[in-house]
């Protein structure tokens, strides 16, 4: 599972996944975790 989720995992979605968690929005990790696992499917 882990291998078929990091061939997904790009640049530009770790860089989305960490403004979400120190800009404005404060995401919390869990939370920006799940939205990409979500949106894989």
């Amino acid at each position: 599972v882990i291998n078929s989720v990091n061939a997904q995992l790009t640049t530009e979605d770790l860089v989305e996944m960490n403004l979400r968690n120190v800009g404005p929005e404060r995401a919390e990790p869990s939370a920006i975790a799940q939205d990409f696992v979500s949106s894989l499917s």
